[in-house]
């Protein structure tokens, strides 16, 4: 059995899609809600300067939505909290994975470093030997 055998790979998306629909089915508002808050605001104007019940009831509709925009924005964050915790989560655990692997794997590395720069040191020096031994003959002709 390898390392890797106990490397897993996990199967998330069954079980993301359902969370996330569950989240998305309590999410509020509804589309039927927005219709009503968009019918409420639709015929709504202000005529002029001296206009105060347009300007009541521009201001009241107002509020509604912009107290349900909020509402929808507080959700959202309260939501997607457990999603940034896990998250953070799995990308401390594989960082503390990942610098316990590169503890082994950089020291063999470097011994694989300095062989294969030796091997390129041997290769040019039998290569400017040959190439010595080549210019010496055409030299003597």
């Amino acid at each position: 059995m390898t390392i890797q055998d106990h490397v897993t790979e996990v199967e998330t998306v069954p079980f993301i899609q359902r969370q996330i629909e569950e989240a998305l089915a309590n999410y509020s508002p509804t589309d039927a809600g927005i219709a009503e808050l968009a019918a409420k605001a639709g015929g709504l104007q202000i005529e002029d300067i001296d206009d105060r019940e347009g300007y009541q009831a521009v201001s009241t509709v107002r509020k509604e939505v912009k107290a349900v925009r909020v509402q929808v924005e507080k959700t959202r964050k309260a939501l997607k909290a457990d999603a940034l915790e896990y998250g953070r989560a799995v990308d401390t655990e594989a960082k503390r994975i990942t610098a316990a692997l590169l503890e082994i794997e950089e020291p063999l590395h470097e011994q694989e470093k300095l062989i294969d720069e030796q091997r390129a040191e041997r290769r040019a020096a039998e290569e400017a030997a040959a190439k010595a031994v080549l210019d010496d003959r055409v030299t003597m002709l």
